[in-house]
């Protein structure tokens, strides 16, 4: 994994991938240049230097052959993860922001069973808990998404936690859905300005 903490402008662009951003808001060219930057990076990790990289029709990064990645962006930090495929599988990537929920998403991003677990927590944990549920459940989306190639609902994952930084998936994926062994992980990391981020990391293989 590769990460990029503080303010990217569009020099960092490569000039292909500075006409992709042409149209783009100041602040989301911002976040599309620290992605890129970020992947590069993380290419570099595998002994390959990267070329432009452009967006597929899901908005995934384009990447080379037989390379698997993806990447997340938060205001000023951007992560990236790149692997070398070994097989069938994809990878997946989130990065959230860790801070007291504003307004409570949990019946958007929970199912009733993780809801019911929700309330055996006490508030900090319970928010806590609801973000890292976000952050490994988005990463799961971008991991399977190569694969069933539409938008997925939180409430087609439900998330077995199994202790600090270690969580499983059960999947209730609607046709065209498919069947995957899931790997999961998740970190906190320090963000540039002091705040506590959470990185998701998912590994999903078609059975």
């Amino acid at each position: 994994m590769a990460s990029l903490r503080g303010g990217v402008d569009e020099s960092a662009l490569l000039p292909e991938e500075r006409s992709l951003s042409e149209k783009m808001a100041p602040r989301r060219v911002a976040t599309f240049a620290g992605g890129r930057l970020a992947m590069r990076r993380a290419l570099a990790g595998l002994g390959i230097v990267a070329g432009p990289i452009g967006s597929t029709s899901r908005g995934a990064p384009m990447l080379p052959e037989p390379v698997v990645g993806s990447l997340s962006h938060k205001e000023d930090v951007a992560v990236a993860l790149a692997a070398l495929r070994a097989g069938t599988e994809n990878i997946g990537v989130d990065l959230e922001v860790e801070e007291p929920l504003r307004v409570d998403i949990s019946r958007r991003v929970c199912r009733p069973e993780e809801i019911e677990e929700l309330g055996r927590l006490g508030d900090i944990e319970r928010d806590a808990r609801v973000r890292v549920t976000f952050a490994v459940k988005e990463a799961i989306y971008k991991a399977i998404d190569p694969v069933v190639q539409r938008y997925v609902a939180f409430d087609e994952v439900a998330l077995v936690f199994e202790g600090e930084s270690r969580v499983a998936a059960v999947l209730h994926l609607d046709p065209p859905g498919g069947d995957f062994r899931m790997e999961l992980a998740y970190e906190r990391i320090g963000g540039p300005h002091g705040e506590a981020m959470i990185v998701a990391f998912s590994r999903a293989t078609p059975r």
